[in-house]
């Protein structure tokens, strides 16, 4: 009996350290690909800045559009964060949670995809729709070969959607400095293991 309770946490020990090292793998990809999306949120950001400058019915010349780019490109919404949690849900749908015997740190895996990401896709849905709404009052904006008149509105409506996008960057960013926490503890508990 004694052999057979030693086999079986053997093997639970070896499934902890699976999902483990499949969760830390996972966070890693998210790392990774959250400094993507930041910098490309900061090269956006450079061009609101350059948006920001504009008066009522501002006229750009051709250099202020090859730096803007179309009006269009600065409402589209950014890249979205997608998380890898493969290894996450197959332990959660496996009922394998249990496994992971440091119950403290299966809090801050739980909190890290169930709460953290699960924020970061609800700010998106926000930006989502408001890019929206700023796409259908740029109907009204006026191109021609050398300019471009940008309706005061709108320019207002595109910067009130930089603080939403900001506010999404720093989210991420904040969840990236969790995530490589997480990773340390992680490797903590795969030493002991």
């Amino acid at each position: 009996l004694q052999v057979n309770n030693w086999n079986e946490q053997r093997k639970n020990r070896n499934k902890e350290s699976i999902y483990l090292n499949g969760i830390k793998n996972d966070l890693k990809s998210d790392a990774q690909n959250m400094a993507l999306i930041i910098s490309k949120f900061d090269d956006l950001n450079a061009r609101f800045l350059l948006l920001d400058s504009l008066n009522k019915y501002e006229l750009m010349n051709r250099s202020y559009l090859t730096e803007l780019g179309p009006p269009m490109q600065l409402i589209a919404p950014p890249v979205k964060f997608r998380n890898n949690s493969g290894y996450f849900d197959s332990m959660i749908s496996e009922g394998n949670s249990g496994l992971i015997s440091n119950v403290e740190l299966l809090s801050n895996i739980q909190n890290v995809y169930n709460i953290n990401y699960k924020r970061l896709a609800d700010i998106a849905q926000r930006i989502d729709q408001q890019a929206d709404l700023i796409r259908w009052e740029l109907r009204d904006t006026y191109y021609t070969r050398d300019s471009i008149f940008l309706k005061k509105s709108s320019a207002l409506n595109v910067l009130s959607s930089m603080g939403l996008r900001n506010h999404y960057r720093n989210v991420l960013e904040k969840n990236r400095s969790n995530v490589f926490e997480l990773i340390k503890l992680i490797e903590i508990e795969l030493e002991k293991l």
